[in-house]
C-alpha cells in the first residue's frame, strides 16, 4: 500500500503548486547543452515595486537556476537533466511574468504570478511543478481562490518574522495509473487544496549557490481533498503533503524539500514514502 501511494503523493504535491493560468511550449529536441539568456544590465534594484516580494523578488531579468533532486537521495543527479532555470521576463504593475527553461530538453514554460503591494497572491508556479517526479499522465487544472502564497515585507516585519498565513484553490482532473498490476484513480473536481505556511525561525543553510547565514525557514502543509478508487472501491481522501522551504530576503529560495506525507482513506490513514528536494545553484 505504502509503494501505490507515493505515486499518488508525488502528484498531488505537484498539482497544488501548478496553475491554471500556465501554458507550455512546444517542446524542442534536446541538446548536450542549453543555456539561459544572460540579463541585461540594471541599474541598483528597486525593492519597492508590488512583485518584489521579500521571499520571491520578482525583478526584471532576475534569473534562478535550481537542481532537483528525486526520491533516490543515494543517486547523484545529472547536472543537466536535473537543472531548471527561472527568469522574471517581465512586470507589468501587479502581475510577473515567469519563464521556466528545462536545461535537459530546452522545452519553456510561461506563467503569470499576480501581486498586491508586496505580497504574491498567485504564484501558480507550473515552473515548478515536476519536481518531485512526472510519474504519471493526466489532466490537471488548479485554479487560484484566495489567500496568499508570499506575505509582504511590511506584514512579516510587523509579525517578527513569526508568522502564518495560508492560499486556497480548487483542483479538477483525472488521472489513473498502474502500480504492481494495481489501477488506481485519482479523481479531483472542485476539489479543495490548501496551502499553510508558518515561520520556523533562522538556520544557516549551505546549497550549490553559497552559505547563507540565517536564511528564514518556512513549513508548509499542503492539503488536498479528492476522490479516489482503490481496487473498485471509491471513497473521499484527504492527502496532506509537509514540506520545509528556507528563503533569504531578496535573494529567493534557496532550498525546499519534502518531510512526509500521509494519505487518510476510507477511515485509514497511511503514511506517504515521499522524499525530493530542490537547492539553488545560481542566483543573478
Amino acid at each position: 500500500m505504502k509503494a501505490k501511494f507515493a505515486l499518488l503523493a508525488i502528484l498531488l504535491v505537484s498539482a497544488a503548486a501548478c496553475g491554471s493560468q500556465a501554458t507550455s511550449q512546444a517542446t524542442p529536441q534536446a541538446t548536450e547543452t542549453v543555456s539561459l539568456p544572460t540579463p541585461t544590465a540594471t541599474s541598483t534594484p528597486d525593492y519597492s515595486g508590488p512583485c518584489t516580494n521579500v521571499l520571491f523578488p520578482f525583478l526584471p531579468d532576475r534569473q534562478w537556476v535550481y537542481q532537483k533532486r528525486g526520491m533516490d537521495e543515494t543517486v547523484t543527479p545529472d547536472p543537466l537533466t536535473s537543472r531548471f532555470g527561472l527568469t522574471v521576463a517581465g512586470v507589468n504593475d501587479s502581475q510577473a511574468l515567469l519563464r521556466a527553461v528545462d536545461l535537459g530538453s530546452g522545452a519553456t514554460t510561461e506563467t503569470f504570478a499576480e501581486c498586491q503591494e508586496g505580497a504574491i497572491t498567485n504564484f501558480p508556479l507550473m515552473t515548478l511543478g515536476s519536481l518531485f517526479g512526472n510519474y504519471l499522465a493526466g489532466d490537471i487544472q488548479v485554479q487560484y481562490v484566495s489567500g496568499l502564497f508570499a506575505p509582504s515585507a511590511s506584514a512579516l516585519e510587523a509579525s517578527g518574522w513569526n508568522m502564518s498565513w495560508q492560499g486556497e484553490y480548487i483542483a479538477s482532473g483525472t488521472v489513473t495509473f498502474s502500480v504492481e498490476g494495481d489501477q488506481t484513480t485519482v479523481l479531483l473536481s472542485d476539489s479543495p487544496v490548501t496551502l499553510r505556511w508558518q515561520n520556523a525561525g533562522q538556520e544557516t543553510v549551505t546549497v550549490p549557490a553559497g552559505t547563507f547565514e540565517n536564511a528564514y525557514r518556512v513549513n508548509r502543509t499542503a492539503q488536498i481533498q479528492a476522490s479516489i478508487t482503490i481496487e473498485g472501491l471509491t471513497g473521499r481522501a484527504t492527502i496532506t503533503i509537509e514540506t520545509v522551504h528556507w528563503f533569504a530576503p531578496y535573494v529567493g529560495l534557496l532550498k525546499s524539500e519534502v518531510v512526509s506525507g500521509s494519505l487518510t482513506t476510507f477511515g485509514i490513514t497511511f503514511p506517504l514514502e515521499v522524499s525530493g528536494s530542490i537547492e539553488l545553484v545560481e542566483a543573478r
